[in-house]
């Protein structure tokens, strides 16, 4: 058993449970379960370490009712898949995810100044194609107005730029 402990994000991850095996600079993840039953992250999947160095991975990311952040401005659960491989030089997120509900306070998260992740070399490389499905309880807020979204989206990132298809 683990717990992670990430304040910048408002999360304790907790409990942790891991089946890891390693064999000849490759680690297999049978298993990694974050959180409870019923509302929790399932990673399963392969990383490959040769030399000690990361050249290849091929994760599989399952959300049952997860909420991956809890912020005074973001709040939010997630159902879904999402498979995550390549190599950290040419890394691909590809999958479905339905949001159940979000509470977005717009005027807050533009507030937030930056913690310059969108210039690490990682996310530079990443390359997506994401559905996103937003469900009902899904909330955009502002002192002036609160708009309840639903819709679907199709999120692209490529070597032009983030791009998003779909309505809302």
């Amino acid at each position: 058993n683990g717990k992670i402990d990430h304040p910048s994000i408002g999360r304790v991850y907790e409990p942790i449970v891991a089946t890891v095996r390693v064999d000849q600079g490759k680690v297999s993840i049978d298993s990694l379960f974050i959180g409870r039953a019923g509302q929790q992250l399932v990673l399963s999947g392969s990383t490959d370490l040769t030399g000690g160095n990361l050249s290849a991975f091929d994760i599989n990311m399952d959300f049952v009712r997860f909420q991956p952040v809890h912020l005074p401005d973001v709040q939010a659960e997630l159902n879904g898949h999402l498979q995550l491989h390549g190599s950290p030089s040419k890394p691909r997120l590809v999958g479905d995810l339905i949001v159940q509900h979000a509470d977005i306070r717009l005027g807050e998260l533009m507030a937030t100044p930056s913690t310059g992740w969108e210039q690490w070399p990682f996310v530079q490389a990443l390359q997506m194609a994401m559905r996103v499905r937003a469900g009902q309880q899904v909330w955009v807020r502002d002192p002036t107005f609160n708009i309840e979204t639903t819709g679907d989206l199709d999120l692209v990132k490529d070597a032009e730029g983030f791009k998003a298809f779909g309505s809302m």
